[in-house]
């Protein structure tokens, strides 16, 4: 019974031995004949960010085809001292021109998201540089002739609060010039404007508090006319007195500033009598105040 009993149990080893060999060899063939799919070829998207004034604390980066941005096709976050590269299949961006978007969000001190709009490409691309700088407020001058309301091109505009100076450009052929100012300048401040048109017009300088937001400034020039016997002068100085009286003590009325012009009616000795117009903001016209002034304060202005 017992030699009866071996005989099986070696025929049934035998038999799953033989069995699992069978199972194996099946597997292998099974396993070669499945067919390993190509990968997908990639690129590389890369960019770099230039700072000015502001210390982001990190960078989110999205990719996006332009007309699907709620499905981009990664979304990143980088560190100031990271290399931004993204490696994306190339068959997944957009063929349409432009049809791509490449977006930065800087995080921290609500900078303002900037956007690159790209071809898709089987090569790697290079993403123009972004520039982050501190949030601003959009300023539109406009300087006119106060009498003939014609455009003054090429005035030198100089903005600036507090020393700090935000624009230093000259208008365009319609006397337009647009400008920023910082989100975060001091709201409790003026902010300073000096207009410069050489010979044409007087100087121009004015403060005024620019609200939050998106601000316009028009500006009215008004060239000084004089009548017979009258000169024209300039303050050679920034705060030339224009006194009440022709004597040193005499009561301040105006303080003349560098190139302001003064209509000159009378001499007398080392003092000028004149007029000289100030423009008022709160009122927005011209006023003229007579005076005198001493004559090392101003120089003859040849028209």
């Amino acid at each position: 019974m017992v030699k009866h009993y071996k005989n099986y149990l070696s025929i049934f080893l035998f038999a799953d031995l033989l069995w699992s060999q069978v199972s194996l060899s099946l597997e292998t063939q099974q396993a070669d004949s499945v067919k390993i799919p190509l990968e997908s070829k990639t690129l590389i998207l890369s960019s770099n960010v230039e700072l000015f004034d502001v210390n982001p604390t990190a960078y989110r980066i999205s990719v996006y085809p332009r007309s699907r941005p709620a499905e981009p096709y990664m979304t990143k976050l980088f560190f100031p001292e990271e290399l931004i590269q993204i490696i994306l299949p190339s068959d997944i961006l957009n063929k349409d021109s432009l049809g791509n978007v490449f977006k930065i969000e800087p995080l921290g001190s609500n900078l303002d998201p900037q956007f690159r709009f790209f071809d898709s490409s089987e090569e790697d691309i290079k993403i123009t540089t972004f520039k982050v700088v501190k949030p601003t407020d959009r300023l539109k001058i406009l300087v006119l002739d106060a009498s003939s309301m014609k455009s003054i091109p090429s005035a030198k505009i100089k903005l600036f609060q507090n020393g700090i100076v935000y624009l230093n450009a000259v208008t365009d052929s319609m006397g337009y010039l647009p400008g920023k100012i910082p989100k975060d300048r001091d709201m409790t401040s003026p902010v300073n404007i000096t207009v410069d048109t050489g010979d044409r017009y007087s100087l121009w300088q004015e403060s005024f508090i620019a609200l939050k937001g998106d601000n316009e400034k028009e500006i009215l020039l008004s060239k000084s006319e004089i009548e017979k016997g009258e000169s024209i002068y300039y303050a050679v100085d920034d705060y030339s007195p224009l006194r009440l009286g022709p004597e040193n003590g005499s009561k301040v009325l105006f303080f003349l500033n560098r190139k302001d012009e003064i209509v000159i009616s009378k001499v007398a000795g080392s003092r000028l009598y004149g007029r000289t117009r100030v423009y008022l903001s709160n009122k927005g016209l011209y006023q003229n105040i007579f005076g005198w002034v001493q004559a090392e304060d101003v120089a003859f202005k040849n028209k």
